[in-house]
């Protein structure tokens, strides 16, 4: 439980202590029960708002905007990006060049809005369409080149809506489509129209909003789902009621857990949701010395991401004012960070950051 610490060990909420000390704190944590891992969670939460954070994660990288960016050339509005060259909106991408409106993808040149293209060039509005070239409109297609429209092909060349077509006959049609595509665009109920070049309507995905990566990315009341047309999704699929042990009957310490708890149904302490523990699972948690979770996968999961901040940038001033960073008052340096100006985070830019941790 430290902060900004370099080669150095025994140390707990960054005092040094004797190994025996240390080792007494640890110890009584009670690290394998499940209120002692809350109750030093809760204490790091707290502590680690004492320290700065540094306005945005770059390494290596020149002429850039987002966060969590390495090695990396003029990437901009970019999340997640490692060797990447020439991008914007980007996130979760790596080894990529020349390509806009890209996420979850990897090795790539001059793609655009594509969900997963990985291996790919050209490959324009794409979803998990990959190792493929020249491709638009495609879900599900690998190892294609030259396809418009198309879905779950595999090692296809010049087709359109999934119908084969000569290299002649594909280079005469293509280019009638688009001009269909652009003379009769899909309207959809918010009076939005998509023309060539849009990706698909949101109202044809067959998920709530809520039921979205999209929700944890960017999340939206119900009531401004539904403003924007979007769909919602009331009744998320899932299993309660069921559970065979309650929450404050699972033993507090891993040391305490039989091997049936394999057989038990358990019920999240926080959306009620039913969920069981697998076998590797519970070796995973024995080798550890972890308390068995209270709280489903799905709440897990989302309290994990909820610690990352927005794919969003906001303009702010470091919030600096040690006059032994070279500067008189508040430090004037200004910055796009994805710290929210209403979160509790001390924010430095990245010259304060360095001085107070090294």
């Amino acid at each position: 439980m430290c902060f900004g610490l370099r080669h150095k060990k025994y140390h707990f909420k960054n005092v040094e202590y004797s190994k025996e000390e240390y080792n007494k704190i640890i110890s009584d944590y009670r690290l394998n029960t499940f209120s002692g891992v809350e109750k030093a969670q809760k204490e790091y939460d707290e502590f680690i708002l004492k320290y700065p954070r540094r306005y945005a994660w770059i390494k290596q990288s020149t002429n850039y905007s987002g966060d969590i960016v390495s090695y990396s050339k003029n990437v901009k509005d970019s999340y997640v990006a490692k060797n990447c060259e020439n991008c914007r909106y980007c996130d979760s991408v790596a080894d990529m060049k020349d390509s806009f409106d890209m996420t979850t993808s990897g090795e790539l040149s001059e793609c655009y809005e594509c969900i997963v293209g990985d291996h790919s060039q050209l490959n324009h509005f794409g979803v998990f369409s990959v190792k493929s070239q020249d491709i638009q409109y495609t879900q599900h297609c690998h190892n294609c080149k030259h396809s418009f429209g198309c879905v779950g092909l595999r090692n296809t060349n010049y087709v359109i809506f999934n119908k084969q077509y000569s290299k002649e006959e594909y280079q005469k049609l293509l280019p009638k489509v688009i001009e269909h595509m652009n003379q009769m665009p899909y309207k959809d109920k918010a009076g939005n129209v998509y023309k060539y070049g849009e990706f698909y309507p949101i109202e044809q995905s067959p998920f709530g909003y809520n039921e979205t990566f999209a929700q944890t990315l960017i999340p939206l009341s119900r009531e401004e789902v539904l403003k924007r047309r979007y769909k919602w999704q009331d009744s998320i699929q899932r299993t309660i009621g069921k559970e065979t042990l309650k929450p404050e009957d699972i033993p507090e310490s891993i040391n305490d857990i039989k091997d049936s708890i394999l057989e038990e149904v358990l019920a999240c302490v926080d959306c009620g949701r039913n969920y069981k523990i697998v076998v590797n699972e519970l070796n995973f948690y024995r080798k550890m010395k972890i308390p068995i979770p209270r709280r489903c996968f799905h709440c897990r999961h989302a309290a994990r991401l909820a610690r990352m901040n927005p794919f969003k940038l906001w303009h702010r001033q470091c919030m600096c004012t040690l006059t032994t960073h070279d500067h008189l008052s508040r430090c004037p340096n200004e910055f796009e960070t994805s710290y929210a100006p209403e979160q509790p985070e001390i924010v430095y830019c990245e010259k304060c950051y360095q001085k107070e941790v090294y």
